[in-house]
């Protein structure tokens, strides 16, 4: 059976629920800002070119600034995503861990020819693990029980309920104890609701565009959420 869930229309408004008094500043504002505008001019360039992948894969702005004010909140050491694509989410998550100066991406895909939207210097420091196509799961949960305990764990892959149900369980058994699960396009299946209940956690969704954001906490089974 699902959970009920506590519904957002701002990650600020998320974000002061989960963390107590929060409030971002204009600091973190500027900041975020300022790489949107940074990643809109990359946009620009690939596009004459052609983007190796369809621009609305990319997470909405709403999703863009959870993970940067998140990665700076948390200051969080391990941080895991799958699926890459242009490289939209893993722009932000890479500067939010270069500006914390600690903490280590590792991005998760099924092919190599992504994240065109990275420059050099913000590939230097980024881990893409590619999955072999003859077994992805195998693949998968190794590279899982490999890593360090997981502060951040978020899915943007292939949304079908089993695969979701799947990377949500091998990531939550090696979350750290202050861990968070995120992941996109909840509002296609019940599979992160689920999810959630199995493990009585109440999920927090981020209402966001045309998509919906899932967030779970390890640490707290009855999250200070409000519906």
């Amino acid at each position: 059976m699902a959970s009920s869930s506590a519904l957002y229309l701002s990650p600020e408004r998320l974000l002061a629920e989960l963390f107590g008094a929060f409030t971002v500043d204009g600091e973190l504002q500027t900041e975020y800002d300022a790489l949107s505008r940074e990643l809109h001019d990359r946009y620009m360039r690939l596009r004459a070119d052609g983007l190796s992948h369809p621009a609305n894969w990319a997470v909405e702005d709403q999703t863009s600034r959870l993970l940067y004010l998140l990665v700076r909140v948390m200051r969080p050491l391990s941080v895991v995503e799958t699926g890459v694509a242009n490289g939209h989410s893993t722009f932000f998550l890479l500067r939010a861990l270069a500006k914390n100066g600690a903490g280590r991406l590792v991005s998760v895909d099924v092919s190599a020819d992504v994240g065109n939207l990275l420059d050099k210097g913000e590939r230097s420091d980024w881990r893409l693990c590619v999955l072999d196509a003859g077994n992805r799961r195998g693949g998968f949960r190794r590279l899982i029980s490999e890593l360090p305990p997981i502060d951040l764990f978020f899915h943007d892959s292939e949304h079908t309920y089993s695969w979701q149900q799947f990377e949500y369980s091998a990531a939550w058994d090696n979350l750290s104890t202050s861990g968070l699960i995120l992941s996109d396009d909840v509002e296609g299946s019940y599979a992160f609701l689920d999810f959630c209940a199995r493990r009585a956690r109440k999920p927090a969704v981020l209402l966001d565009g045309r998509k919906a954001v899932g967030l779970a906490s390890a640490r707290l089974s009855v999250p200070p959420l409000h519906s």
